[in-house]
């Protein structure tokens, strides 16, 4: 059974601890959804976010670090609202020149800790920390490597022993998750083999594991799409494993092109589009591939033609994914509700179960594709947005380039 994850007040209580048990990856929904648009509202909404994220000593977190930077589209990923917030001044990790010529700020977070820490309390934690860092290496090299019913059972027994039954997952600002099966089904759904532009979780390369703690460690992994040959996407990923064991309790990805496309402040940077024109919702390719998914009767419309002005009708209608640019509430889960994203997800998993998810894809949606899935029923077209900013500027909040689309924050 899907099931959405109720995490307001799991932010909540986040927001009260100021140790390594927090996971960074849990605080960067609420400061991508409450700090992306510097306006006059949000400013308490964010600072309320940076406190948190400060707290935690996200800043040092270098996963964490580059998604604030993604959305904040500068080098300094909203370091320079501490003082504004009424933070101290937080320590930062190596940031590149921002102009040719000036020198970055020095670093100051501490060294990075790349080896798993012993969790001594747990029996052999030696042998303990050598599994954690295995099953993170399992995780990266996921992936499907043909549609037989073979190697998708291969791969959902691997999700399995990877995972805890009951793991809390979330692919930020697109989908939140409970359980294994779940989380499988969704893994396979960004399965190139199915249909998918880039597999998903698999990698190329990655930068070095950082560990938070014994059970908290943090990367980034760079995928390769269909649509780039050579180009590589970026994906920040934040994992938290069960007490003395190595399976993961929670997982949180940020993918860089979603991130850019949903949440920085200023442009939508056309970037990765391999990995997110899969959900741009072209009816043609949409209905084609529901129709392959669902053969026979549990082809949920009256004909191809019928399926095809659903399709349309919700491209027009705005209702692509289930996020509103302006709008705060957290969690965001872009890939819910009666919208394009979502029947182009699980499109490709009908393929697998299709008495399961087929009904989910027909004109009124089922499952996480019904319009209550989809908080306060609010949709956006991201794909229309293309080059220009999200917000006027008027007031002097930023000043921007047109031209680069580098942005430097009068904030606030």
């Amino acid at each position: 059974m899907f099931l959405l994850l109720l995490v307001s007040t799991v932010f909540v209580s986040l927001a009260l601890s100021s140790s390594t048990d927090v996971s960074c990856g849990a605080l960067l929904p609420a400061v991508a959804a409450h700090c992306g648009y510097p306006d006059k509202p949000a400013r308490a909404s964010c600072c309320e976010a940076l406190r948190s994220w400060h707290r935690a000593d996200c800043w040092c977190d270098v996963a964490a670090f580059a998604a604030l930077r993604r959305i904040a589209t500068n080098a300094y990923a909203f370091s320079g609202r501490a003082k504004a917030c009424g933070l101290d001044s937080p320590k930062l990790p190596p940031i590149p020149p921002v102009t040719r010529g000036v020198p970055p700020p020095p670093a100051t977070c501490p060294k990075v800790v790349t080896k798993p820490p012993l969790e001594g309390y747990c029996e052999n934690p030696t042998e303990l920390k050598n599994k954690r860092l295995d099953t993170i290496n399992k995780l990266d090299a996921l992936s499907l490597t043909s549609d037989s019913k073979e190697d998708i059972k291969e791969f959902r027994v691997t999700v399995g022993k990877l995972l805890s039954p009951m793991v809390v997952f979330s692919n930020v600002g697109q989908v939140s998750i409970i359980g294994a099966r779940a989380v499988g089904d969704y893994l396979l759904s960004r399965q190139r083999a199915l249909g998918a532009r880039a597999d998903f979780p698999s990698a190329t390369k990655r930068d070095v594991v950082q560990w938070r703690s014994p059970r908290q460690a943090s990367n980034t992994v760079y995928v390769r799409t269909t649509d780039e040959p050579g180009a590589l996407t970026a994906r920040m990923e934040f994992i938290t494993f069960e007490k003395c064991s190595y399976r993961i309790s929670s997982l949180i990805f940020a993918e860089a092109p979603y991130l850019s496309a949903q949440y920085a402040q200023y442009f939508y940077v056309r970037d990765g589009h391999g990995v997110m024109d899969q959900f741009d919702g072209c009816e043609k390719r949409l209905c084609e591939l529901i129709h392959k998914s669902c053969p026979g009767k549990l082809f949920p419309y009256k004909s191809m033609r019928e399926c095809n002005k659903v399709a349309k009708e919700l491209k027009t209608g705005g209702k692509v994914m289930c996020n509103r640019f302006e709008q705060r509430y957290v969690p965001q889960v872009g890939l819910h509700g009666n919208s394009l994203a979502c029947r182009s997800t699980y499109a490709t998993i009908a393929r697998i179960d299709p008495e399961k998810y087929c009904p989910w894809l027909g004109e009124e949606g089922k499952g996480a594709c019904q319009n209550s899935a989809c908080p306060y029923g609010l949709y956006s077209d991201i794909f229309a947005q293309q080059g220009e900013p999200r917000i006027s500027g008027e007031g002097g909040t930023f000043s921007c380039s047109r031209k680069t689309g580098i942005c430097y924050e009068q904030w606030p």
